[in-house]
């Protein structure tokens, strides 16, 4: 061979290995895989869930490795990423807001009527003292005096500041599923039915909700609570220090099972959601994101009695990020709807009084 071949093959050898393909590839499989969690229960391949959940992170690199790939003028080595953003795209949509719009059905007509509506994850309005600031309590409820909407969902509500907060809201009914912390609701609206939500193998319940009335529509709205990851201070306090492998076991345990326990309510949950003789709001923290099996599950499709649509998706911006912890940019709170309902407005406000912040959605019936 001659010496110009050889340094053409060394050359063709040195250029598979390039940046963008070392981002590009190994990028695309995880997002391809975490398109396909959101179809595979946790319950038969748990790892799966992980590049659910990793998903937005490597969909930045992805997008980064093809903007590389394109400054090299690689424009032929472009078609597989396209066509694997194509294959992405319903995951890749349901991550970012503002990527859908949402129509009212056919046969539906609008009356011009709106519903606001915020869900809040309280984190029991600090009542153990996490933030480490003195006023948190005081501060969250004058937040919500000051932003005032039709119908607040709250997780982890503490029923004993159930007081606190109906000063700053005159007039409104409070629904809550315990004495202690929980899922709750309350509303200015007239509500003419309401009950509890129990997963499966729960003892305690995580869900609420009402049927209220809105204009001359009744909208069932179910705020409802899954299963967080469930670690402990010492538990973070690993992840962030470093594991060992008796912490890495220890912890993959604990995911496991906090994975297929949510799995598990999210069906009980969809099959309880086209049980609704209404349109129907759905409000919570699902302790998951867009791309997961739970969130997919809870969504249904149009097969399903009541398909339910994300709100942030069609009215919404950017992540979205709801969840102030050790991995930013999580968007686990939402605001589903079904097709009866237009949203108009949606946000996800900035505050940080507690691990989550508050999202709101503003729907034409």
């Amino acid at each position: 061979m001659s010496t110009k071949k050889k340094q053409d093959k060394t050359k063709k050898k040195k250029s598979f290995w390039t940046l963008d393909t070392l981002i590009v590839g190994p990028s695309a499989i995880v997002l391809l895989l975490g398109d396909v969690s959101t179809w595979v229960s946790p319950a038969s391949f748990m790892p799966l869930a992980f590049t659910g959940l990793v998903f937005p992170y490597v969909l930045l690199a992805f997008v980064v490795g093809i903007v590389i790939r394109a400054s090299r003028g690689h424009f032929k080595g472009l078609i597989w990423p396209l066509v694997v953003t194509f294959l992405l795209w319903p995951s890749i949509s349901s991550t970012f807001g503002g990527m859908e719009s949402h129509e009212p059905a056919d046969e539906v007509e609008l009356s011009g009527e709106e519903l606001s509506v915020t869900s809040f994850n309280v984190r029991r309005m600090d009542e153990y003292g996490w933030s480490g600031k003195e006023n948190t309590r005081a501060d969250i409820a004058n937040w919500i005096g000051n932003n005032i909407v039709d119908l607040y969902a709250f997780q982890e509500f503490p029923s004993k500041a159930k007081l606190e907060v109906l000063r700053k809201l005159h007039g409104y009914k409070f629904y809550t599923v315990t004495n202690g912390a929980g899922p709750a609701i309350t509303t200015s609206k007239r509500v003419i039915n309401n009950g509890k939500w129990l997963g499966p193998e729960d003892e305690l319940y995580r869900g609420v909700w009402v049927d209220l009335i809105s204009g001359e529509d009744t909208i069932r709205v179910i705020n409802v609570h899954l299963q967080s990851v469930g670690f402990g201070k010492s538990d973070y306090e690993a992840v962030r220090e470093g594991t060992d492998s008796e912490d890495r076991s220890r912890l993959l345990d604990i995911l496991s099972k906090a994975y297929e326990k949510r799995a598990a309510q999210a069906e009980a949950l969809r099959e309880f959601i086209d049980l609704s003789p209404y349109s129907v709001i759905l409000t919570g923290d699902f302790n998951d994101t867009p791309v997961s099996y739970a969130t997919s599950t809870v969504k249904g499709d149009e097969d399903r009695e009541v398909q339910l649509f994300d709100a942030f998706n069609s009215a919404g911006g950017g992540l979205g990020a709801t969840y102030v912890g050790d991995l930013p940019g999580l968007r686990i709170d939402f605001i589903m709807h079904s097709e009866q309902l237009i949203p108009t407005h949606f946000t996800t406000h900035s505050l940080r009084l507690s691990d989550h912040r508050p999202v709101s959605a503003i729907f034409s019936h």
